[in-house]
């Protein structure tokens, strides 16, 4: 059985035009929008958990190369230096004078002035 739309008065086809603008337009726009909001959602949390691994992942390595770093052995590196503000701190590159002279070069002082007036030079 085929109905043909001639079949149906005037105030039928209304009344579903006026059903179809009403319910089911703004039900299709209220599901696009709860698509899209789901859509979103997804992007969030995505970037969220992307944000998260890489502040762990940052914590964990800052904390296991201050652990290699501080004890001084490592098999990655031979040597370690600390450097701070563009300064080489630690180990001592100018060490300070010593407070005072040996006794081993305290007797060598006379040793070098004489050493130096044979070759002319006044010491």
């Amino acid at each position: 059985m085929v109905i043909d739309l001639r079949d149906f008065p005037r105030l039928y086809r209304r009344a579903i035009l006026i059903y179809a603008g009403t319910i089911v337009v703004p039900a299709c726009g209220l599901l696009w929008l709860g698509i899209q909001s789901f859509e979103r959602q997804r992007q969030a949390l995505a970037s969220l958990t992307a944000e998260k691994l890489a502040t762990e992942l940052e914590k964990r390595t800052h904390a296991a190369a201050v652990a290699a770093l501080t004890t001084g052995r490592h098999p990655v590196a031979q040597s370690f230096f600390l450097i701070e503000h563009g300064t080489v701190v630690r180990p001592k590159l100018e060490a300070p004078p010593p407070a005072t002279t040996p006794a081993e070069f305290a007797d060598a002082g006379g040793a070098i002035r004489i050493s130096t007036r044979r070759f002319g030079r006044s010491g």
